[in-house]
């Protein structure tokens, strides 16, 4: 799993992140126009987060290419948000209770 971010970001970024125990190639640098990331890079299911400081109507433009994805939810973050905003969570739970008693909808692949 990655960040992608822009390259001045993606510096300040790191280190947090590295010395919460993050390996040192979660967060990748991309220099590219303001809010003009390739749609297939933000396509890829690989890509878990993109971080975006611009204006609107490039962050309506990223919103949308990220709502075209199909599998996990990529959110689309700024500068402002907290370090811990960066990292995902996964959980394991045996209580087939959650999934209506079948116990194939917790071991669905990411």
């Amino acid at each position: 799993d990655s960040v992608l971010a822009s390259h001045l970001f993606a510096d300040r970024l790191r280190e947090p992140l590295e010395t919460a125990g993050g390996p040192s190639d979660l967060v990748i640098g991309m220099t590219a126009p303001a809010g003009e990331a390739p749609e297939t890079l933000l396509l890829d299911p690989r890509i878990r987060a993109v971080v975006f400081d611009g204006d609107a109507p490039s962050r309506t433009a990223l919103f949308r290419a990220l709502a075209k994805r199909d599998g996990p939810i990529a959110p689309l973050l700024s500068s402002l948000d907290a370090p811990w905003r960066f990292a995902t969570e996964r959980t394991l739970s045996i209580n087939t209770t959650a999934a209506g008693g079948d116990v194939r909808l917790l071991s669905l692949p990411d």
